[in-house]
């Protein structure tokens, strides 16, 4: 690993945590909003979704717990923590009785609500081919509301996978998903659904002939009037074999209609394929777009603006840490001092089999290094390390949810609190 980890190692059991340069001790209790290391999950693997600060201060964490040789399928597995990251109560979800053709559950993201929260989960059948998805509702004691839940299933046996979601102004929730029709083709197709997960609406929207096109993330404008905002992947026509990042404005008042269908960034900006993977509202007029270029041996990831009332790029983008390893970009969040936070895995030399990677980047993709490493900030010991989601807590602090590799098979969820700049004071 390299000589800028905020973690020189760490291992569970028994590998020893460092932060800093000095030991940190799990067992040892955190004070109230100080920084800590939490695991959770054992006996299976767990994977890494999504994490939410609620209301009351508590955590509330979404994995996929699985076991590969033994017949128990993968389940939700959720867990509500305290303000210290202490384990409260934690509950796995198997696949509901209600749907026959559903065996295996993944998680995806999770929304706060009234009452609770929602998730966003993915289902699978047996043979793993095809599935659909659906949002299952929980109580803050973790208790599911909607045991039997409808699940958007496609009628051609397709797989229907969901990526992200956001909850309208009158408590539906329009989802960006992604249809394979086959190994070689497949659409984007934005879903409007009642808390249920019973169709309102839906629309295919990345859909050029033959070829693979796919959404990866939507996200909903909080400025003025209520606008959403898609973007995902599309195979160029142009070129085959090479993909390019696309995004919609989509209208869901009554009915789901595409504003605006345009390439971003240009073609020309790196000659090769590009994969959009998330995008942040900063603006009245303007988003966020991380993207990814290349493939997941020599790709590197790219940060972009675009104009919402028109579609298109504001500049070129700009190549992240072009040079600190292979980079693979899984979110971005902003920060309540308006940066933006870029959570996903690095890999290549010095970063044994992957390590979590979080990164900093103001409105115009400036990067800033953390003070605590003069770099990025990693973490991550000798297996498969990777990053799922950060965000900045309500006392300014950054929270981090990963997937800690045990013996390169198993995993375990891990939850990072440092302060603002990366330090574990």
């Amino acid at each position: 690993m390299s000589n800028n980890l905020l973690f020189s190692c760490f291992i569970i059991t028994s590998l020893l945590v460092f932060a800093s340069c000095e030991r940190f001790d799990p067992d040892v209790e955190p004070e109230k909003n100080s920084a800590f290391i939490k695991f959770f999950g054992g006996g299976f693997t767990q994977q890494a979704a999504d994490v939410l600060e609620l209301e009351n201060g508590e955590f509330a964490i979404l994995g996929t717990s699985n076991a590969f040789n033994v017949s128990r399928e993968n389940e939700l597995y959720l867990v509500s923590a305290d303000e210290n990251g202490n384990e409260i109560r934690s509950a796995n979800i198997s696949a509901p009785d209600n749907v026959s053709t559903i065996t295996q559950l993944e998680a995806v993201k999770l929304l706060e609500t009234n009452t609770g929260f929602s998730v966003l989960v993915n289902g699978l059948s047996s043979n793993g081919v095809s599935g659909g998805f659906s949002i299952f509702n929980f109580s803050s004691e973790l208790v599911l509301e909607n045991e039997n839940s409808n699940f958007v299933l496609s009628t051609s046996d397709a797989l229907v996978e969901a990526n992200d979601f956001v909850e309208d102004s009158e408590g539906n929730f329009v989802v960006a998903s992604t249809i394979f029709l086959d190994d070689n083709n497949s659409e984007g197709v934005i879903f409007k659904l009642n808390p249920n997960s019973q169709i309102l609406d839906s629309v295919s929207v990345f859909k050029d002939g033959n070829g693979d096109n796919s959404f990866s993330a939507i996200a909903k404008s909080e400025f003025g009037e209520e606008r959403f905002f898609v973007v995902g992947t599309s195979e160029s026509i142009t070129e085959p074999g090479f993909s390019r990042v696309r995004v919609a404005e989509i209208n869901t008042n009554g009915q789901i209609a595409i504003s605006e269908d345009r390439l971003t960034p240009s073609d020309d900006f790196i000659q090769q394929s590009q994969t959009g993977v998330d995008i942040v509202i900063i603006g009245p007029t303007q988003a966020a777009i991380l993207g990814r270029n290349g493939d997941e041996i020599t790709g590197s990831t790219f940060f972009g603006l675009i104009n919402l009332n028109t579609i298109q790029p504001i500049g070129e983008p700009r190549v992240l840490r072009s040079s600190s390893g292979n980079v693979l970009p899984n979110r971005m969040t902003r920060g309540l001092d308006g940066t933006l936070l870029i959570t996903g895995s690095i890999q290549g030399a010095g970063f044994s089999g992957g390590d979590i990677y979080v990164d900093r980047v103001d409105i115009s993709g400036n990067e800033i290094n953390f003070p605590s490493t003069g770099g990025f900030l990693n973490y991550g010991g000798d297996g498969l390390d990777e990053g799922a989601v950060t965000f900045q807590g309500r006392d300014g602090g950054l929270v981090t949810l990963g997937s800690n590799s045990i013996d390169g098979t198993n995993s375990l969820l891990m939850l990072i609190k440092t302060d603002v700049n990366g330090f574990f004071n």
